[in-house]
């Protein structure tokens, strides 16, 4: 393992106190610097006023004792003037620059000279007699001022420190231990039970502030991790027992080397599913590549094996053909980034039974792009494939017994219809033979004889009708509904007039259906809503279409007697009439007929009514080809 350089710890107090040293320090030497810079510039200015004060009191009595050449008072004068401060020397000399008078210290190249004219007004005119020459020394200024810097910034400096160290002091007391054992203390939570973890003991002079702020802010965190990590626990042994007893198959697998493996097949124009099915080493390398993490009870039972070893060990052999390709298809899945499947495959136990199942994968959110987790679910299907199995014979076994019923329906109503024609006309001759009989009560008894007859003959007709249904549902092609329907109401020409019905048919879809099955339907709906029309009142009858999903529904509405509710579902039932023989022609199999047909297209009727206030007869049929748009008036 590399060695990793760590840098030398440093106390807070400690990088506090360094840094407020040289802060302090660096304005210690800023102030010192403006207070010197302060003092010397009023020290100049002090010279100046000492040279202002020689030109204006003694300019005069110079220019008088040059004038009357009064060397004695001149000598005087000029040792006054030497005596000023920071005066170093004082010579007067004559217009030719000779010397008169000096007094003050030898020449030095550091001295200032300042040059005084003397000026003698004589006859009106002045006249030069002379110049006052005064030397000012800077040394005492500069020697004060460096006295003072080093005086200022000393005391600086000594307060700087001082304050420092008190600063320290009070860091280290307050801020720097405290912190110090706080982080013992949050490093005693990650290294041991948070139980057994005790809070430090901040005396910082017994008052409440920030870090017993923040001590008491550790100690819930603490208290509240705890819990937490209880909780965990409790939910990490439900999980655990949740896996290991659940009734079906679970697996907890990882795939990230799988994916690691084909990641870069992904970019291939071939695509993986191709490259997968050329190369069926390449699955049974990505079989090998899968880490088993676990694996409950259920598995273990239904693959016939006594512990997660044995089962791992045999994994190889519970791969059936079947299996390769599920397993295939399950690669390509999570490689193309969906994390939930559900499919069916098979495998064989470790004793070699083969079972049919139904394999649900799932990834978590945390592993999408790892995919180092992957929740995988087996349930044993074989009864329920084996029941469908079943089930599919007999449902085939039951259409073979449906056609059957209905080919010997449609006989015995062919059959029937021979007898019955043959009762009818026999009758009717009867009838006519016995017209000039005065018996009254025969008459009746042929009437009522013949009237059964014929009923009974419309009854055999719609049997046979009804047993023909399906030999046509086979016979579809597009047909567009609007012309079905305007042909069932041509149809009804006659019914419409008599009635002074008022039928309305907006545009309709085209599907594929049976065309005369389909307008058939329309006819007996029609035919029900004129039939059963309110008296008094002229039937409204609308036809209509709704666009619903994958299928279309086809309304017929009037405003018709109406339906009990509870009586809705019997109107589809053979023979089944809500009113007597007397009330209105027909023998109750139209709706049965209706029913039928749409059943047979895929579809469903139903009807919604309500007593006195007319029906709306619903039926469904599946979409096909585009919609239908309503024409646009002119």
């Amino acid at each position: 393992m590399p060695m990793v350089s760590v840098p030398p710890r440093r106390s807070v107090a400690r990088q506090l106190m360094l840094r407020l040293a040289a802060v302090g320090s660096l304005f210690a030497l800023v102030t010192t610097a403006i207070a010197v810079a302060v003092e010397y510039r009023r020290d100049l200015g002090q010279i100046d006023a000492v040279l202002s004060q020689i030109e204006e009191g003694y300019l005069g009595s110079a220019t008088e004792a040059v004038w009357l050449e009064d060397r004695d008072r001149l000598a005087l004068l000029t040792m006054g003037l030497a005596r000023l401060p920071n005066i170093e020397r004082v010579e007067v000399r004559d217009p030719a620059n000779a010397l008169l008078s000096a007094a003050g210290s030898s020449l030095d190249a550091e001295r200032v000279w300042k040059t005084i004219p003397l000026i003698k007004d004589y006859k009106g005119r002045p006249t030069p007699i002379g110049s006052l020459n005064i030397a000012v020394t800077l040394d005492q200024i500069r020697a004060k001022a460096l006295n003072r810097a080093w005086i200022i910034g000393a005391t600086s400096l000594i307060l700087i420190l001082a304050a420092s160290a008190f600063i320290f002091l009070m860091v280290q007391s307050l801020i720097a231990r405290p912190l110090e054992r706080l982080a013992i203390y949050a490093r005693g939570l990650g290294h041991s039970a948070l139980s057994e973890t005790a809070p430090p003991s901040l005396d910082l002079y017994h008052s409440d502030n920030e870090f017993s702020d923040l001590l008491r802010s550790f100690s819930e965190m603490q208290a509240k991790i705890a819990a937490t990590l209880l909780d965990l626990k409790a939910s990490e042994a439900r999980y655990r027992d949740l896996f290991t007893s659940s009734p079906i198959s679970l697996w907890e697998e990882d795939f990230s080397a799988v994916k690691r493996r084909l990641a870069p097949l992904l970019e291939d124009p071939r695509g993986l599913e191709a490259i997968l099915a050329e190369q069926p080493q390449l699955v049974t390398e990505c079989a090998a590549m899968v880490r088993v993490i676990d694996v409950n009870g259920s598995t273990l039972r239904m693959h016939d094996a006594e512990s997660k070893e044995e089962l791992l060990r045999g994994l190889p052999q519970i791969f059936t053909d079947v299996s390769w390709h599920a397993f295939r298809s399950e690669l390509v899945a999570l490689m193309k980034g969906q994390t939930e499947q559900a499919f069916e495959s098979e495998i064989k136990s470790l004793s070699g039974e083969v079972r049919n199942i139904v394999i649900h994968l799932m990834v978590p959110p945390a592993s999408h792009d790892s995919l180092d987790r992957v929740i995988v679910s087996q349930e044993d299907i074989t009864e329920s494939v084996e029941a469908r199995h079943t089930l599919s014979i007999t449902v085939e076994r039951l259409m073979d017994a449906n056609s059957e019923l209905e080919r010997f329906t449609h006989a015995a109503a062919h059959d029937l219809l021979e007898p019955v024609r043959s009762v009818v006309s026999f009758s009717q001759l009867l009838a006519r033979h016995l017209r000039d009989t005065h018996d009254a009560k025969i008459m009746e008894n042929l009437d009522f004889l013949i009237a059964a007859a014929k009923r009974m003959q419309a009854q055999v007709q719609g049997l046979q009708d009804y047993a023909r249904i399906g030999e046509g549902v086979a016979n579809r092609e597009e047909a567009n509904l609007t012309d079905l329907a305007q042909k069932a109401v041509a149809h009804m020409r006659e019914s419409v007039r008599l009635t002074q019905a008022e039928v309305i048919v907006k545009p309709l879809p085209s599907v594929f259906v049976n065309a005369d099955q389909i307008a058939n339907v329309f006819r007996n709906l029609l035919d029900n809503a004129l039939k059963f029309h309110r008296p008094g009142v002229a039937p409204v009858v609308t036809i209509e279409a709704d666009r619903r999903g994958e299928e279309w529904v086809i309304s017929v509405r009037d405003n018709g007697i109406g339906i009990d509710p509870r009586y809705a579902s019997d109107v589809f039932q053979v023979f089944r009439r809500l009113n007597p023989p007397s009330h209105a022609t027909g023998e109750g199999i139209g709706l049965s007929l209706c029913k039928r047909m749409i059943e047979r297209h895929g579809g469903r009727i139903w009807v919604e009514s309500t007593l006195g206030q007319g029906s709306v007869f619903h039926f469904t049929l599946p979409a096909s080809g585009p919609e239908i748009k309503p024409p646009v008036s002119p």
